[in-house]
Protein backbone atom coordinates (compact mmCIF):
# COMPACT_ATOMS: atom_id res chain seq x y z
CA UNK A 1 0.00 0.00 0.00
CA UNK A 2 3.02 2.43 0.91
CA UNK A 3 4.67 1.72 -2.57
CA UNK A 4 1.36 2.29 -4.38
CA UNK A 5 0.75 5.52 -2.72
CA UNK A 6 4.40 6.92 -3.06
CA UNK A 7 3.55 5.97 -6.53
CA UNK A 8 0.69 7.64 -7.13
CA UNK A 9 2.12 10.93 -4.80
CA UNK A 10 4.84 10.99 -7.65
CA UNK A 11 2.40 10.45 -10.62
CA UNK A 12 0.52 13.66 -9.11
CA UNK A 13 3.59 15.38 -8.17
CA UNK A 14 4.39 14.99 -12.51
CA UNK A 15 0.94 15.73 -13.45
CA UNK A 16 1.02 19.74 -11.37
CA UNK A 17 3.72 21.30 -13.60
CA UNK A 18 2.48 19.42 -16.40
CA UNK A 19 -1.04 20.88 -16.18
CA UNK A 20 0.17 24.20 -15.18
CA UNK A 21 2.35 24.57 -17.86
CA UNK A 22 -0.23 23.97 -20.40
CA UNK A 23 -2.35 26.50 -18.90
CA UNK A 24 0.40 28.91 -19.03
CA UNK A 25 1.07 27.84 -23.03
CA UNK A 26 -2.34 28.65 -23.89
CA UNK A 27 -2.46 31.72 -21.75
CA UNK A 28 0.19 32.81 -24.04
CA UNK A 29 -1.40 31.87 -27.13
CA UNK A 30 -4.23 33.29 -26.41
CA UNK A 31 -2.35 36.46 -26.27
CA UNK A 32 -1.16 36.43 -29.99
CA UNK A 33 -4.49 35.29 -31.06
CA UNK A 34 -5.62 37.91 -33.62
CA UNK A 35 -8.07 40.36 -32.43
CA UNK A 36 -11.15 40.52 -34.60
CA UNK A 37 -12.11 43.17 -36.90
CA UNK A 38 -13.36 46.71 -35.78
CA UNK A 39 -15.92 47.90 -37.64
CA UNK A 40 -14.65 50.99 -39.77
CA UNK A 41 -16.33 54.47 -38.61
CA UNK A 42 -17.38 56.25 -41.78
CA UNK A 43 -15.09 58.67 -42.94
CA UNK A 44 -16.89 62.20 -43.01
CA UNK A 45 -16.41 63.69 -46.77
CA UNK A 46 -14.29 66.71 -46.64
CA UNK A 47 -15.99 69.52 -48.62
CA UNK A 48 -14.35 70.83 -51.33
CA UNK A 49 -12.54 74.17 -50.73
CA UNK A 50 -14.28 77.15 -53.42
CA UNK A 51 -11.81 78.13 -55.65
CA UNK A 52 -10.81 81.77 -55.68
CA UNK A 53 -12.92 84.18 -57.76
CA UNK A 54 -10.77 84.84 -60.91
CA UNK A 55 -8.65 88.29 -60.99
CA UNK A 56 -10.16 90.49 -63.43
CA UNK A 57 -7.92 91.75 -66.18
CA UNK A 58 -5.36 94.69 -65.84
CA UNK A 59 -6.62 97.01 -67.69
CA UNK A 60 -3.80 98.51 -70.17
CA UNK A 61 -3.24 102.03 -70.63
CA UNK A 62 -3.82 103.05 -74.55
CA UNK A 63 -0.95 103.64 -76.33
CA UNK A 64 0.23 106.78 -76.84
CA UNK A 65 -0.83 108.68 -80.35
CA UNK A 66 2.93 108.75 -82.02
CA UNK A 67 3.04 112.33 -82.82
CA UNK A 68 2.76 113.82 -86.65
CA UNK A 69 6.15 115.50 -87.62
CA UNK A 70 5.67 119.26 -88.42
CA UNK A 71 7.14 119.24 -92.00
CA UNK A 72 8.30 122.85 -92.36
CA UNK A 73 10.19 122.33 -88.71
CA UNK A 74 11.58 118.98 -90.49
CA UNK A 75 13.01 121.21 -93.63
CA UNK A 76 14.14 123.81 -91.85
CA UNK A 77 16.17 121.61 -89.47
CA UNK A 78 17.58 119.89 -92.40
CA UNK A 79 18.20 123.33 -93.94
CA UNK A 80 20.09 124.55 -91.51
CA UNK A 81 23.62 124.18 -91.11
CA UNK A 82 24.82 122.79 -88.18
CA UNK A 83 26.18 125.50 -85.49
CA UNK A 84 30.49 125.24 -85.09
CA UNK A 85 32.16 125.43 -81.89
CA UNK A 86 34.38 128.13 -81.54
CA UNK A 87 37.22 125.55 -82.62
CA UNK A 88 35.38 124.73 -85.60
CA UNK A 89 35.06 128.18 -86.76
CA UNK A 90 38.36 129.30 -85.74
CA UNK A 91 39.72 126.23 -87.88
CA UNK A 92 37.26 127.15 -90.75
CA UNK A 93 38.25 130.44 -91.13
CA UNK A 94 41.93 129.65 -91.34
CA UNK A 95 41.22 127.03 -93.90
CA UNK A 96 39.63 129.62 -95.74
CA UNK A 97 41.95 132.05 -95.46
CA UNK A 98 45.28 129.57 -96.76
CA UNK A 99 42.69 128.51 -99.63
CA UNK A 100 42.39 132.02 -100.78
CA UNK A 101 45.97 132.83 -100.49
CA UNK A 102 46.96 129.57 -101.92
CA UNK A 103 44.47 130.55 -105.20
CA UNK A 104 46.06 134.48 -105.28
CA UNK A 105 49.56 132.70 -105.70
CA UNK A 106 48.27 130.28 -108.56
CA UNK A 107 46.34 133.34 -110.41
CA UNK A 108 49.88 135.26 -110.23
CA UNK A 109 51.51 132.48 -112.31
CA UNK A 110 53.03 132.15 -115.71
CA UNK A 111 51.31 129.02 -116.20
CA UNK A 112 47.61 129.15 -117.70
CA UNK A 113 46.53 126.17 -116.07
CA UNK A 114 47.36 126.91 -112.46
CA UNK A 115 45.32 130.24 -113.62
CA UNK A 116 42.32 128.13 -114.01
CA UNK A 117 42.71 126.06 -110.49
CA UNK A 118 43.18 129.33 -108.75
CA UNK A 119 40.31 130.43 -110.35
CA UNK A 120 38.31 127.32 -109.32
CA UNK A 121 39.04 127.50 -106.03
CA UNK A 122 38.12 130.79 -105.49
CA UNK A 123 34.27 129.21 -106.32
CA UNK A 124 34.33 127.42 -102.75
CA UNK A 125 35.28 130.77 -101.16
CA UNK A 126 33.55 133.75 -102.58
CA UNK A 127 34.59 136.17 -100.14
CA UNK A 128 34.96 140.14 -100.91
CA UNK A 129 38.68 139.23 -101.56
CA UNK A 130 38.02 136.05 -103.79
CA UNK A 131 35.50 138.22 -105.44
CA UNK A 132 38.20 141.03 -106.34
CA UNK A 133 40.37 138.55 -107.60
CA UNK A 134 37.71 136.69 -109.95
CA UNK A 135 37.02 139.81 -111.47
CA UNK A 136 41.01 141.28 -111.92
CA UNK A 137 40.69 137.78 -113.68
CA UNK A 138 37.90 137.92 -115.95
CA UNK A 139 38.76 141.65 -117.24
CA UNK A 140 42.80 141.22 -117.65
CA UNK A 141 44.09 137.58 -117.86
CA UNK A 142 45.26 137.05 -121.77
CA UNK A 143 43.55 133.24 -121.61
CA UNK A 144 40.39 132.55 -122.61
CA UNK A 145 40.34 129.40 -120.42
CA UNK A 146 41.14 131.72 -117.35
CA UNK A 147 38.23 134.30 -118.06
CA UNK A 148 35.51 132.16 -118.53
CA UNK A 149 36.51 130.20 -115.71
CA UNK A 150 36.54 133.37 -113.70
CA UNK A 151 33.51 134.52 -114.96
CA UNK A 152 31.85 131.05 -113.85
CA UNK A 153 32.73 131.28 -110.36
CA UNK A 154 31.85 134.54 -109.78
CA UNK A 155 28.10 132.74 -110.15
CA UNK A 156 28.60 131.77 -106.40
CA UNK A 157 29.13 135.55 -104.88
CA UNK A 158 25.45 135.82 -103.25
CA UNK A 159 25.88 139.52 -103.30
CA UNK A 160 27.75 141.36 -105.96
CA UNK A 161 29.30 144.67 -106.03
CA UNK A 162 28.82 146.96 -109.07
CA UNK A 163 32.46 146.52 -110.03
CA UNK A 164 31.60 142.77 -110.59
CA UNK A 165 28.69 143.24 -112.61
CA UNK A 166 30.42 146.00 -115.09
CA UNK A 167 32.84 143.34 -115.22
CA UNK A 168 30.99 140.82 -116.41
CA UNK A 169 28.50 142.81 -118.60
CA UNK A 170 31.88 143.98 -120.38
CA UNK A 171 32.38 139.94 -120.88
CA UNK A 172 29.36 139.33 -122.36
CA UNK A 173 31.24 140.77 -125.62
CA UNK A 174 34.25 138.89 -124.98
CA UNK A 175 35.68 137.84 -128.32
CA UNK A 176 35.76 134.62 -126.94
CA UNK A 177 32.23 133.14 -126.76
CA UNK A 178 32.64 130.72 -124.08
CA UNK A 179 33.36 133.61 -121.79
CA UNK A 180 30.42 135.63 -122.89
CA UNK A 181 28.15 132.53 -122.47
CA UNK A 182 29.63 131.90 -118.72
CA UNK A 183 29.10 135.71 -118.27
CA UNK A 184 25.73 135.58 -119.27
CA UNK A 185 24.81 132.61 -116.76
CA UNK A 186 26.25 134.28 -113.75
CA UNK A 187 24.19 137.50 -114.64
CA UNK A 188 20.83 135.44 -115.27
CA UNK A 189 21.83 134.22 -111.65
CA UNK A 190 21.83 137.35 -110.04
CA UNK A 191 18.54 138.72 -111.52
CA UNK A 192 16.78 135.29 -110.49
CA UNK A 193 18.41 136.34 -107.19
CA UNK A 194 16.41 139.99 -107.28
CA UNK A 195 13.18 139.78 -106.28
CA UNK A 196 10.83 140.51 -109.62
CA UNK A 197 10.02 144.29 -109.29
CA UNK A 198 13.14 145.92 -107.30
CA UNK A 199 15.39 148.28 -108.55
CA UNK A 200 17.85 145.86 -108.82
CA UNK A 201 16.11 143.90 -110.84
CA UNK A 202 15.06 146.88 -113.46
CA UNK A 203 18.44 147.80 -113.56
CA UNK A 204 20.06 144.57 -114.57
CA UNK A 205 17.72 143.97 -116.79
CA UNK A 206 17.94 146.84 -118.79
CA UNK A 207 21.32 146.43 -118.63
CA UNK A 208 21.07 143.29 -120.26
CA UNK A 209 18.87 144.72 -122.98
CA UNK A 210 21.40 147.51 -123.86
CA UNK A 211 24.10 144.70 -124.77
CA UNK A 212 21.48 143.68 -127.30
CA UNK A 213 22.53 146.62 -129.31
CA UNK A 214 26.54 145.46 -129.64
CA UNK A 215 27.39 144.31 -132.99
CA UNK A 216 30.08 142.70 -130.99
CA UNK A 217 27.85 139.66 -129.89
CA UNK A 218 28.11 136.25 -131.66
CA UNK A 219 24.73 134.44 -132.74
CA UNK A 220 24.89 132.31 -130.28
CA UNK A 221 25.74 134.62 -127.24
CA UNK A 222 23.19 136.85 -128.39
CA UNK A 223 20.13 133.96 -128.57
CA UNK A 224 21.33 133.11 -125.26
CA UNK A 225 20.77 136.72 -123.91
CA UNK A 226 17.13 136.76 -125.95
CA UNK A 227 16.26 133.87 -124.61
CA UNK A 228 17.36 135.31 -120.84
CA UNK A 229 15.37 138.46 -121.19
CA UNK A 230 12.07 136.41 -122.37
CA UNK A 231 12.71 134.58 -119.34
CA UNK A 232 12.78 137.50 -117.39
CA UNK A 233 10.10 139.89 -118.62
CA UNK A 234 7.03 140.20 -116.31
CA UNK A 235 3.76 138.71 -117.30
Amino acid sequence: MTDQATSSSSKTKLILPILLLALAGGAVALRFLPKPDQPKQPTEAVAAKPAPPASPPIAKAPAKPTPVPNLQVLAEQAAAPPALTKEQAEEEEETEESQIAQAKVWLESLNPEERVQGAEQLAAYPTKEAESLLVRALSGDTEADVRSTAAMSLGYVENPSKETIDALLGAVEDADEEVSINALSTLEDYLLNEEEGSPGFRILLSQLKSKLRSQSLSRETRETLQGILEDAEPN
